[in-house]
């Protein structure tokens, strides 16, 4: 079993996790996106998708057997109870996969991971995690980057960053934060210093 050392990104929606994770991966990184791993937790004939079935109902699934996403989001985001049970339900699911694709990249000659996880801290995969790289930006400029890039108003833009842990939070869990306020090639500069950061023992 090939060692190798697990990093966390995480940070606030828009402020350009998926940025610094390319950079990342361009210079020797293996990446995991998380938001990946929860899906493919949930595919068809998986045991979390039955899990969900068993404790939140049938209604959950569509008809071809997959998961019916907007049952979830109507479960999650109006009933702070269901959301704190589906949570639990999904989470250990999703670090199995986690530590599963860590281990494979390891095995696979990368010896630095960057885990790229919106829902680092609520996951408690971050206790995985040598090293944690929170990403922060202005709240005016997270909101354009946001409405720009999922098509949606102000209104719904705002709600979605006051979901969220403030800034302050990330500052304060992080071990190190990237501030992305300015160009790409200041947003490069600032990962340069991080990678610097991370590998330092």
């Amino acid at each position: 079993m090939k060692r190798y050392q697990l990093f966390g990104l995480t940070g606030q929606t828009g402020a350009g996790k998926s940025a610094v994770s390319r950079y990342f991966a361009s210079h020797g990184f293996g990446v995991i996106d998380a938001d990946a791993a929860a899906r493919a937790v949930v595919q068809p004939g998986t045991p979390c998708l039955q899990a969900i079935a068993e404790q939140f109902g049938r209604e959950m699934l569509l008809p071809d057997g997959t998961l019916n996403r907007r049952k979830v989001a109507d479960l999650i985001f109006h009933d702070a109870d269901a959301k704190q049970r589906y949570e639990a339900l999904i989470f250990p699911f999703i670090t199995t996969y986690i530590r599963n694709a860590a281990q494979e990249l390891a095995e696979n000659g990368h010896s630095g991971i960057l885990l790229d996880a919106p829902t680092l801290f609520e996951s408690g995969i971050d206790r995985d995690c040598v090293k944690i790289i929170a990403v922060t930006a202005p709240p005016e400029l997270r909101m354009s980057r946001i409405m720009a890039r999922d098509g949606i108003s102000a209104e719904h833009a705002l709600a979605r960053m006051q979901a969220q842990h403030t800034e302050d939070f990330f500052r304060l869990h992080a071990d190190y934060v990237i501030c992305n306020d300015g160009t790409e090639e200041q947003l490069a500069a600032k990962c340069q210093t991080a990678i610097q950061f991370v590998m330092r023992n």
